[in-house]
């Protein structure tokens, strides 16, 4: 099974944050940013849509272009990932996904886990959904 191409909104539930080592104030900023940024749109072209459900993976993540997959499977409309993101001047980032997909929305649950520069480790968990609106 794989998405259909198309214009998708997704929208990020922020579930769970953790970052006990960084500066008052720090950890509710991100929360507070998390809570602006809770929807995007974007275009998934038919060759994207022959990488399967990768791309839309992908574009959960805010650093999306600068992220690899250690392991990606999508059996049965199953997904289960890994990957890795770099962002520059932010550290690595792992993120593992797990969630459901058809061919015209997904629902993934993430976990962060990684290393903030001057603010400590850092844990997140957010679930993405993201739904087929119509063409690009």
């Amino acid at each position: 099974m794989r998405p259909q191409a198309g214009q998708y909104r997704v929208t990020t539930e922020l579930l769970e944050f953790s970052m006990p080592g960084a500066p008052a104030g720090a950890a509710d900023m991100i929360r507070q940013q998390m809570a602006e940024n809770q929807g995007s749109e974007y275009c998934l072209t038919q060759a994207e849509v022959d990488e399967g459900y990768e791309e839309m993976a992908r574009r959960s993540q805010e650093a999306g272009e600068n992220c690899s997959f250690r392991r990606f499977d999508a059996n049965g409309g199953n997904i289960d990932a890994e990957m890795v993101c770099a962002t520059p001047g932010q550290g690595e980032m792992t993120v593992t996904m797990t969630g459901r997909g058809t061919p015209t929305s997904s629902v993934m649950e993430t976990r962060l886990t990684g290393s903030l520069p001057g603010m400590g480790e850092m844990a997140m968990r957010a679930r993405a959904t993201h739904e087929r609106i119509g063409d690009c």
